[in-house]
């Protein structure tokens, strides 16, 4: 009896991690197949990469994890509404969601309607919100995440995520 409940342990557990993996191989082959134009079948988890926006200009940002996850996003995303308001440009973003072991994710932000001085502009300003958000969440929990800024960054960089992308801005 003590072997048997060994043995289905063993087999549960081998059972559950190659579901897993299968469930990720889905993934990527469906929004490959999406990208070709294969099959296009909707998904509100994991959509195809980003289409729109493509050749705009791109900033990623990293939100990573030291031991109690990333930090948040909310403060970004009121400062980015108010810069498309205020600016007058046109700013859409996606998120790709699980992207490590601590609920690592990415946001993807497309610029369109930038010249140089807005350009210089909303980098100075999210480069200073960002240090600023890291700096107050430092103190507050000295393992909390940081941030990286990834100007332009190549597809690849970030479609790894396991669940994929959705429109976050």
């Amino acid at each position: 009896m003590k072997y048997l409940l060994i043995s289905l342990l063993f087999f549960s557990c081998c059972g559950t991690k190659k579901t897993q993996t299968a469930t990720a191989d889905t993934t990527t082959v469906a929004s490959t197949d999406e990208q070709a134009g294969n099959g296009s079948k909707p998904d509100t988890v994991t959509n195809p990469l980003p289409t729109a926006g493509s050749t705009a200009n791109k900033i990623a940002l990293y939100f990573g994890s030291m031991a109690s996850g990333p930090i948040g996003d909310d403060f970004l995303k009121q400062w980015l509404v108010n810069f498309n308001e205020k600016e007058r440009t046109t700013i859409t973003a996606d998120k790709f969601s699980a992207c490590g072991k601590e609920g690592e994710y990415i946001i993807v932000i497309y610029k369109n309607g930038f010249d140089n001085a807005r350009e210089n502009k909303f980098t100075g300003g999210l480069q200073q919100l960002i240090d600023a958000e890291v700096k107050r969440r430092k103190a507050e929990n000295p393992s909390s995440g940081s941030v990286e800024i990834r100007q332009n960054p190549v597809t690849e960089e970030y479609s790894y995520c396991r669940l994929g992308s959705k429109k976050w801005l």
